[in-house]
């Protein structure tokens, strides 16, 4: 293995740990850490209300379709929410495919699932209620 790679893996171990890390405080789940492209579901609370992101992550430019869907029932009434388009990201940052801003005392199923240059990608978490 160069030097390069071996810090470039390195960096990968680390940038897991620092995410799961960023997971147990943030709701942020990674999936297919270190994979040149992947999907990311991102819960930020904001006082009463949480902001649920889908997140593409490129490090070479891709192109595809994705679906961002939301879904939660409870006492305060039921949620079915679906975004989805065409997208184009590459490696200039995490590029935002679908975002919603909801009440932050629910619980919600969501779910990215993102075709990019022939691969396909499911990114899916339980966000909210009792941990």
């Amino acid at each position: 293995m160069t030097n390069k790679r071996l810090i470039f893996a390195a960096g990968l171990v680390a940038a897991g740990i620092a995410a799961g890390a960023a997971a147990s405080s943030t709701g942020t789940t990674p999936i297919a850490t270190g994979e040149p492209v992947r999907c990311e579901i991102l819960a930020e609370r904001s006082g009463a209300m949480i902001r649920l992101s889908g997140l593409m992550h490129a490090d070479r430019d891709v192109s595809g379709e994705y679906r961002f869907n939301v879904q939660s029932t409870g006492r305060g009434g039921s949620t079915d929410i679906s975004q989805g388009s065409r997208f184009h990201a590459g490696p200039n940052g995490p590029t935002t495919l679908g975002m919603v801003m909801l009440s932050a005392g629910g619980v919600y199923d969501v779910e990215l699932d993102v075709t990019a240059n022939g691969e396909t990608f499911r990114c899916a978490e339980r966000v909210g209620g009792i941990i």
